[in-house]
């Protein structure tokens, strides 16, 4: 099962924003010189595919001359947009480091949960089915060292799990149609896991990034990346920016 949470809705909004924005000051900002310089690289680019392709080495270097020059040209171009819109970018990216980018728990936006993440218990065995599965998580995962004699109460619901200790708790919420659970101790940070329903029982598993490059997952500044790219170009072909 893959799930897309609703940090990555909210990137992919933000990088389509971005993208359209750029797209649209760059096709007016540009101007008709711009754009025929742009035409004009790619026409070179077409005779020196054909000069490698005759083998022709004389009209080869006179084109990769002429290329130079002419991404020099492409580069001036280019500067104006480029100032217009590094504010805005600088200061919306700086919004989404501050969002996504910090914190104990990294960001994976994309996530496969069953046979690739694990188990760690079971919604309707909680309070009182004997496994202790509830407690050892919150010792384990969250580092609750207050369990002992703790109260372990659920609402009538269905959708709360208390844990009380004298001044310590904590709540467990089931966000059923988002397919989460959040846990929120009262002096910590909040933190979401999946829930899944399986044979009639509702199972919570720790999350697991379905993309790895290089052993990296896929956190907010690849998601955003991937977005951008993937927006900007259809768009920029659309506005004939390049």
């Amino acid at each position: 099962m893959v799930l897309i949470g609703d940090p990555a809705v909210d990137i992919l909004i933000v990088a389509a924003a971005l993208a359209m924005m750029s797209a649209l000051i760059t096709k007016v900002t540009l101007g008709e010189e711009g754009r025929k310089s742009r035409e004009k690289m790619k026409e070179m680019q077409k005779q020196l595919k054909a000069a490698q392709k005759s083998k022709n080495m004389k009209k080869m270097q006179k084109i990769q001359k002429e290329m130079m020059a002419a991404m020099m040209e492409n580069l001036q171009h280019s500067f104006k947009p480029m100032l217009v819109t590094i504010i805005p970018f600088i200061l919306i990216f700086g919004w989404l480091y501050s969002t996504y980018g910090v914190g104990e728990t990294d960001y994976l936006f994309i996530h496969v949960v069953g046979k690739g993440g694990e188990h760690l218990f079971t919604w309707n065995d909680v309070p009182g089915d004997g496994s202790g599965q509830f407690e050892q998580f919150l010792a384990g995962e969250l580092e609750i060292n207050w369990l002992e004699n703790a109260q372990i109460n659920k609402s009538k619901d269905n959708r709360t799990i208390t844990v009380t200790n004298g001044e310590n708790s904590l709540t467990a919420e089931l966000k059923k149609e988002k397919n989460r659970v959040a846990i929120s101790p009262k002096d910590g940070k909040t933190r979401e896991y999946v829930l899944m329903e399986e044979d009639g029982k509702m199972n919570v598993y720790v999350e697991r990034s379905v993309i790895e490059i290089l052993g990296v997952g896929l956190t907010w500044f690849w998601w955003y990346l991937i977005c951008v790219f993937a927006i900007s170009i259809p768009i920029n072909k659309l506005l004939k920016n390049y």
